[in-house]
């Protein structure tokens, strides 16, 4: 049945048969955009369109509903500071990597920079980039499924993205979620090139891998690896294929050099690249699992079970894919290699995402290996459809399967909804600052206004203060300048060398204030700036842990 429609489909296609005429014979003549990879002699291509639309219709609207209410809502000052004073700096003119220092290439940094500049410079300015930012990962994620199955299941697999995503990170645009929105972007592209044999479609593949790689460089990588398995095993399973694949590899090959040639460059001409090889490169192949490593977490009480759960939902959607493989490979009759190398891809890139969890294991870190585990989830989805098609070809069997992984896929979301979504404090209120706008616990609100106050009767608008060891977020609602390169301290992470440049930069632009977070455990991991405070400064107060510091009278 499956050849006989791709044959129909091809002598009825005009375009089918310049085609086939063409350099481009060997590619399969019945998709041409009708359809996608999965879904073989699915209805028409205007119905699969309204599909698509209602399913992106849909997941824009449940995020929404999801983010709107509390995209505002709580803290996150630590890495969402670093992002916001990262954005201020390079609107000053400094480099990322080189002027100050970053786990992530500079990205996010320049996106943020962007919004600030044309906005305003603000916490609610970030977070509405945030809630943007969310909705465009669940747009990109839903495209990547809809080029493996039908819209509808696409988009019931994705939905829970919009629970065990951004709303744990209080929607904060971190460098992880542009990687994520370009990942997935990248993937359906690269798909709808090979499907469509389109030319611009890989080019647009090509540009948003290298957008990914300036996002975060590891899911960049792991991207590339997972592209070139699925580039093998098109290559092997259909040979027929080979010379235009070999044409579309060219393509996105020289596409993904030339967009990763700029920013080489600027590296070399700007003396970047020793720091960009040393952040990116050598301090997370060396150091960042020994300082930064957690316990695999056990499944402990009942109200831990069901998120800790979830730890092993991309284990189980990877080892169904490897049986649906087998399956599919010792089929050999009726296997369909297009479906099957798609599905190395997918389970690839969820494999290889899922791997990131292993270097740091806590939930923070978990959603963002989540999205292509969602993929597969969608395939299953679309998979049951159609095996309860072939078993049940009447409508109420299929109204009743779709019917009941509706409802389950909605009872999840509401059961992980509390360990994902936290609820605002009854005393909650607008940060009450030129660059606020978030809403925080009277208590919060009052602590940095305060902090706010403090700084501006006591550091002139051009002087410097300094915030450790990971309180970036007063250099930015302060608006005052970092006399250093370190935007944080991590026991670890920074060797007594790095101590000794950052002391040596305060000297020579002396903060006014020294704000540090539970100084005695700066004692331990950095001995040398807490003696250089305790030399050159006094404590004037303190607030729960942290405690603030002015220069002592001559």
């Amino acid at each position: 049945m499956i050849h006989t429609a791709r044959q129909a489909q091809s002598d009825q296609d005009p375009q089918c048969r310049k085609i086939s005429s063409s350099d481009l014979i060997c590619w399969s003549m019945y998709s041409a955009g009708h359809s996608t990879i999965v879904d073989i002699a699915e209805p028409h291509h205007d119905q699969n369109r309204f599909e698509s639309v209602l399913g992106a219709f849909f997941l824009l609207v449940f995020g929404l509903a999801i983010a709107v209410p509390r995209y505002l809502h709580g803290p996150i000052f630590g890495d969402e500071g670093f992002l916001a004073s990262g954005a201020d700096r390079v609107l000053l003119g400094e480099l990322p990597n080189r002027d100050f220092v970053s786990l992530q290439p500079p990205f996010s940094f320049y996106a943020v920079a962007f919004v600030f500049k044309f906005v305003e410079p603000s916490l609610a300015v970030l977070r509405g980039l945030g809630l943007v930012l969310q909705e465009a990962v669940l747009l990109s994620t839903y495209f990547f499924a809809t080029r493996l199955t039908r819209p509808f299941a696409a988009a019931l697999g994705v939905a829970p993205l919009a629970i065990t995503g951004m709303a744990l990170q209080k929607f904060v645009p971190y460098a992880v979620w542009f990687g994520l929105f370009w990942a997935m972007l990248a993937a359906g592209l690269l798909l709808g090139a090979v499907e469509k044999r389109s030319s611009r479609w890989a080019v647009g593949s090509a540009i948003a891998t290298a957008a990914t790689l300036l996002s975060r460089h590891d899911q960049g990588f792991y991207l590339c690896i997972a592209i070139g398995s699925f580039a093998v095993a098109r290559w092997f399973l259909c040979p027929a294929e080979r010379p235009a694949l070999l044409c579309l590899a060219r393509v996105w090959l020289a596409c993904l050099a030339a967009a990763s040639c700029l920013p080489i460059f600027s590296w070399v001409i700007t003396g970047s690249l020793p720091a960009v090889m040393d952040q990116l490169i050598l301090f997370p192949l060396t150091r960042y699992a020994e300082t930064s490593a957690i316990p695999w977490p056990e499944m402990g009480h009942a109200d831990k079970w069901l998120p800790n759960s979830l730890y092993y939902l991309p284990a189980v959607a990877i080892a169904g894919s490897l049986i649906s493989l087998a399956y599919q490979l010792l089929r050999a009759k009726s296997r369909d290699s297009v479906r099957v190398a798609a599905l190395i891809f997918a389970a690839a890139l969820c494999a290889l995402f899922y791997a990131q969890v292993f270097a740091r294991t806590d939930l923070f870190h978990l959603v963002i290996t989540l999205p292509p585990c969602y993929v597969l989830m969608s395939l299953g989805i679309g998979g049951l459809d159609k095996q309860c098609l072939k078993s049940f070809p009447g409508a109420a069997p299929r109204v009743a399967v779709w019917a009941t992984m509706t409802l389950t896929i909605a009872f999840t979301c509401k059961m992980l909804a509390p360990h994902f979504i936290n609820e605002l404090p009854s005393d909650a209120r607008p940060l009450e600052l030129d660059r606020g706008g978030v809403w925080l616990s009277e208590f919060d609100a009052q602590r940095f206004e305060r902090a706010a106050r403090f700084i501006d009767k006591r550091v002139p608008k051009d002087g410097s203060i300094l915030a450790l060891p990971y309180e970036p977020i007063f250099y930015f609602l302060s608006e005052r300048r970092n006399p250093s390169r370190w935007l944080y301290l991590w026991p670890g992470d920074q060797t007594p060398a790095d101590h000794d440049a950052l002391i040596r930069a305060a000297q020579a632009d002396p903060p006014a204030i020294v704000i540090l977070d539970q100084p005695e455990k700066l004692r331990q991991s950095a001995p040398a700036i807490l003696e250089y405070v305790e030399n050159e400064f006094e404590a004037v107060a303190s607030v729960r842990s942290t405690v603030y510091f002015v220069r002592r009278s001559p």
